[in-house]
């Protein structure tokens, strides 16, 4: 062998029974720039490293799960050009990474589908419609309790008796109470 070459190179074959996965898998990997060929061969501990840093762990357990034991399904690899070190179970950053952000995706997206649902029972309303409904009974009330001198002055500038003067204030304020509330009835 040459002198750029390492000493311990073996087939795809042989370093695919190593590694308990078909041989198929180790072309695939080699195909993909998952792994690097030296003169065709592998160099084994190259490969364990360039597979631990190349290989989304996430992705690949779970298809494992679905196929058996076999190699992931196609696209169910990433390269990590990155030089990422792989944590202490073997799997790399990039992996942690891809399973937090897609855990996140899934709650929030459940989150979003509880919200449509309850906006579509009713339960829910836009805020815009709440905004809209509170100013138009604010405006209401102000313009009613704005007008209640103009409608009550004549009547109260007659009045001596205290007690008549505050039934006749307490009367029109309820009523303009009940007014505003039947308003804001759907």
């Amino acid at each position: 062998m040459s002198a750029d070459l390492p000493d311990q190179l073996m087939s795809l074959r042989a370093y695919a029974r190593r590694r308990g996965v078909s041989h198929t898998a180790v072309m695939k990997a080699a195909r993909t720039g998952r792994i690097t060929l030296v003169g065709g061969k592998i160099d084994p501990a190259r490969a364990d490293m360039e597979w631990a840093q190349n290989t989304d762990e996430g992705l690949r357990r779970a298809a494992v799960g679905a196929t058996g034991g076999r190699s992931a399904p196609k696209g169910h690899h990433k390269r990590a050009e990155t030089g990422a070190v792989p944590d202490a179970a073997g799997a790399p950053p990039e992996s942690i990474a891809y399973a937090s952000a897609r855990a996140s995706r899934e709650e929030y997206r459940a989150k979003l589908t509880a919200l449509e649902y309850e906006a579509k029972r009713g339960a829910l309303i836009q805020v815009t419609e709440v905004r809209e409904l509170w100013l138009r009974l604010a405006r209401r009330a102000r313009d009613q309790l704005l007008a209640l001198p103009d409608r009550l002055a004549v009547r109260l500038a007659g009045e001596t008796d205290a007690a008549a003067v505050d039934q006749l204030l307490r009367t029109e304020v309820e009523r303009i109470c009940h007014d505003i509330a039947r308003a804001g009835d759907p």
